[in-house]
């Protein structure tokens, strides 16, 4: 169920690029992660990343809607004798609202939105 259920949103996300005027490109980044509780006197934080695609619906000359997919890593490092390292892997979307700025030389976009992993 949880695959056809991912299956459906990639395919909404990304299907109106064929019916609407959209630009789509890749994304990587960089994570840096850190858990804390008072339990725990020593934990470190791990660097993990993350990669993805999105598709930049365009709805009049500012505004912009742009879902992404994203795969990312994240963990922590804690001083237990049993498992010291924690790392976990998501998948993301999230669905930005954006506006142009309109600076031609630089892209600048505020964006907010909501993010379902």
């Amino acid at each position: 169920m949880k695959r056809i259920s991912l299956i459906l949103v990639l395919l909404s996300l990304f299907a109106g690029a064929l019916f609407a005027q959209a630009d789509m490109g890749i994304t990587l980044g960089l994570n840096m992660a850190n858990v804390s509780q008072k339990d725990i006197t020593k934990n470190e934080s791990r660097t993990g990343f993350n990669a993805g695609a999105f598709v930049q619906y365009k709805s009049g000359d500012n505004f912009i809607v742009e879902p992404q997919i994203l795969f990312t890593k994240k963990g922590f490092n804690v001083d237990l004798p049993t498992d010291p390292f924690t790392s976990l892997s998501y998948v993301q979307i999230p669905i930005h609202l954006k506006y142009d700025l309109g600076v031609s030389v630089l892209k600048i976009q505020p964006f907010i939105g909501p993010n379902i992993s």
